[in-house]
């Protein structure tokens, strides 16, 4: 099974494998995050998300490399 955790911290997401103890991605945006938070489109899909201090959203962010 997955058991991750999503970090929020200045520039960076991280994701982390509670199961495996490990460092799963690290993601870096152009600014400060500012909000961790989910969107539901429907009760299937959910979409982790961030706001940044410019202003700028990004959904979906666990999808990214």
């Amino acid at each position: 099974g997955v058991a991750m955790v999503v970090i929020a911290h200045g520039r960076f997401v991280s994701l982390f494998d509670l199961i495996d103890w490990r460092w799963i991605n690290h993601i870096e945006f152009e600014d400060d995050i500012v909000k961790l938070f989910r969107i539901y489109k429907n009760k299937a899909s959910r979409y982790q998300s961030v706001l940044l201090r410019n202003g700028s959203v990004y959904i979906g962010i666990l999808d990214y490399e």
